[in-house]
């Protein structure tokens, strides 16, 4: 009996001085969080649309299977967004809400999970403290460097569900971070991807605009070729016409003809 006791409270012991250590790793006030940044070569306006729109969100972050913007209209403070991500043997439901934004610069939602779905079951829906992280905040701010590049810092704040989950917040941040750096480095390439995509279809859209320009240039100048040729032509068969129309005799041959017919135009006079 003494022996179990002993294991019990070596245990208990021993499970106390891990947490003690893990959460001694932690960043005590902002347990939870993890941050990471990186520099694109793009324009604030452009790496915007990437980060806040559903559209193209699930395109870079990590583990994003789909995601929709469940409000009408622009996308603004007070907007939800329903979100589907994949987690080992599972996937979660997120349902976010937009608590700040400004354009261009900073977007930031508040997240928390709706429904869990096991491979190969149906999605549920989760009560409070069914799942370790309850719910997180995923911050993405803007900061332009110059012309041609920007600063994207990616930060993100979770809330446990449950109170021991909170000993392993390091482990969870470090996993965090891995997929942060992932998912930035994803962002960047289909940025980059997308703006070598714009380039090369704008030189192409030159390239045939001055074609098409040469082109009628050619025809113009072919055109005004053979107008000025017709009018040339024209003047000089009118003038021909005029000196000399066809099928009429011109005088210089009458000539000769009253020469051998005097007779009969006198015969004729009387």
């Amino acid at each position: 009996m003494k022996s179990i006791l002993f294991l019990v409270a070596l245990f208990l012991l021993s499970f106390g001085v891990l947490g003690a250590v893990l959460w001694t790793m932690g960043d005590g006030d902002n347990q939870g969080q993890a941050q990471r940044s990186i520099t694109i070569e793009e324009s604030p306006k452009e790496i915007f649309k990437w980060v806040s729109s559903p559209k193209f969100t699930t395109r870079w972050i990590r583990g994003s299977k789909k995601a929709k913007k469940l409000s009408k209209g622009d996308l603004k403070v007070g907007s939800l967004i329903r979100e589907t991500i994949k987690i080992p043997n599972a996937s979660a439901e997120l349902t976010g809400e937009i608590i700040l934004l400004e354009k261009d610069k900073i977007i930031e939602t508040e997240f928390y999970v709706s429904g869990m779905k096991l491979k190969r079951g149906e999605m549920k829906p989760v009560k409070r403290g069914d799942y370790a992280t309850q719910s997180f905040r995923s911050r993405i701010e803007l900061s332009k460097i110059d012309e041609t590049h920007t600063k994207v810092s990616y930060r993100i704040q979770a809330t446990y569900g449950r109170w021991y989950t909170r000993f392993l917040e390091p482990l969870v941040s470090n996993k965090n971070l891995e997929n942060m750096e992932e998912s930035l480095a994803g962002l960047k390439k289909k940025i980059e991807q997308s703006r070598d995509s714009r380039e090369k279809k704008k030189k192409a859209r030159e390239k045939r605009s001055k074609e098409r320009k040469a082109k009628e240039a050619i025809r113009k100048a072919s055109k005004k070729k053979n107008k000025s040729k017709s009018l040339k032509e024209g003047i000089n068969i009118g003038k021909k016409k005029v000196m000399n129309p066809p099928g009429i005799l011109t005088i210089p041959k009458l000539k000769p003809m009253l020469k051998l017919n005097p007779v009969n135009i006198e015969g004729s006079g009387k």
